[in-house]
């Protein structure tokens, strides 16, 4: 406990933890054993806040996706959109709704339709 609250709470190096511990039993060997234990936490903690960092951009760039093909085919249909729609579009976060959405444009038969589609996803 002594040799992980040294490595662990202070700037302490484990090569000059071992030399202050060394007449301890195993007190060199322990701090090796506790460094690398440390060492591999804190390697733990790295690696699952890449995933996560990972996960969200990953989101992010679905969204985006999902965002930007509803906008081009309904440009393809009806002209260039709104702002005020775009953005409506873009506030969607739900990518179940986005899909709806997609899935749904080719069926409105004007831009008043797909704004109302719009609307409702929004409120959802």
């Amino acid at each position: 406990m002594l040799i992980r609250y040294l490595l662990s709470a202070t700037d302490e190096k484990p090569e000059n933890a071992e030399e202050k511990v060394k007449h301890l039993p195993k007190g060199g060997e322990t701090v090796r054993t506790t460094a690398e234990r440390l060492r591999e936490e804190g390697y733990n903690i790295a690696m699952q806040k890449n995933e996560k960092l990972l996960a969200e951009r990953e989101q992010k760039g679905e969204l985006k996706n999902a965002h930007e093909t509803i906008i081009d085919i309904a440009a393809d249909l009806y002209g260039p959109l709104p702002n005020t729609l775009q953005t409506k579009i873009k506030s969607i976060q739900s990518i179940e709704n986005l899909r709806a959405i997609t899935r749904k444009v080719h069926r409105t038969g004007s831009l008043e339709e797909l704004t109302e589609l719009v609307n409702r996803a929004v409120e959802n």
